[in-house]
């Protein structure tokens, strides 16, 4: 608490606007940069509120410079934490449905600057992200998993050759969203397997998307690949997915005794229709697929 009495009247302005904004319903996020405390590598949190279990917390992504952190606080707790973290950023951005805070700190002074948004009445409070709504709603471009899937570079910019891949990602995980917003969150946490998950694009966004919308991933990429295999075990570990796992095989050869989701975009022959039953049989919630080729066609 006694990092309370050292704010300044902007920074305490600041605060005030932030817990009204998430009392009011009017809140839409909370960026905090520039971050100058002792957590080692942290290099900015964004602050959204999610519900879980029915219930609103605040969602605040860690973003370090190997890896993402995603953690949940009930509102009260959420307040003392954002204060404590302020106090170690020399920049913080406040958006609200109209109107954006931003505070800014040097050795000297704090300046808080206020902005109005311009608001059509038919637009819903969701859509207003501006240019970055897909971004903001599906895949966040500046996500480390993607830069070590060669997708972006160091500084979070779509690679040119791979900007067909980063769309195909962000509408995979935009259809996946609205599977999941229709099921039950899982106390124990969402197991996913992705049956032929070839280099791991969709599998490693899956479970990006899935740990920063309030839940816990239990994720397994199925690959025959070896080589493949190595490949998103490493990516998964550089990026700090510590619930995401790939395995060397087929859809005949893993057998998982729990499934809430299964997904088969790339099984060829009859490996889709294998998918599609173990699928059914383990009572996924969530089944996505797509047919692949049959070899005997081919010729």
């Amino acid at each position: 608490m006694s990092t309370l009495a050292t704010l300044s009247d902007q920074e305490q302005q600041f605060l005030d606007a932030f817990q009204q904004a998430v009392e009011r319903d009017q809140f839409d996020r909370l960026i905090l940069s520039q971050y100058k405390g002792e957590l080692q590598d942290l290099e900015k949190m964004t602050w959204r509120v999610i519900t879980l279990n029915e219930q609103r917390v605040l969602n605040c992504l860690y973003r370090y410079k190997t890896q993402d952190v995603t953690k949940n606080y009930p509102l009260e707790e959420a307040l003392l934490q954002v204060t404590i973290l302020l106090a170690c950023c020399k920049q913080a951005n406040l958006i609200t449905v109209d109107e954006e805070l931003q505070l800014k700190k040097n050795k000297k002074k704090a300046m808080l600057t206020r902005s109005k948004h311009k608001v059509s009445a038919t637009q819903a409070k969701p859509a207003e992200q501006g240019h970055d709504r897909i971004k903001q709603r599906f895949v966040d471009q500046d996500s480390i998993f993607l830069q070590h899937l060669g997708i972006t570079d160091q500084k979070a910019q779509i690679i040119p050759s791979m900007a067909r891949k980063w769309k195909q990602i962000n509408k995979f995980v935009e259809i996946f969203s609205g599977a999941l917003a229709q099921i039950k969150p899982q106390a124990e946490g969402l197991r996913v397997v992705d049956f032929g998950s070839g280099k791991g694009y969709l599998t490693c966004a899956l479970y990006d998307y899935i740990q920063k919308h309030g839940q816990t991933p239990y994720v397994t990429g199925v690959e025959l690949n070896p080589k493949m295999v190595e490949f998103c075990q490493n990516v998964a570990q550089q990026s700090g997915f510590d619930q995401l796992d790939f395995f060397q095989g087929d859809v005949r050869t893993y057998a998982p005794e729990h499934l809430d989701v299964m997904i088969a975009l790339h099984a060829c022959d009859v490996a889709t229709d294998f998918a599609i039953h173990s699928g059914i049989r383990l009572n996924a919630q969530i089944i996505m697929c797509a047919p692949c080729c049959h070899k005997e066609l081919r010729p």
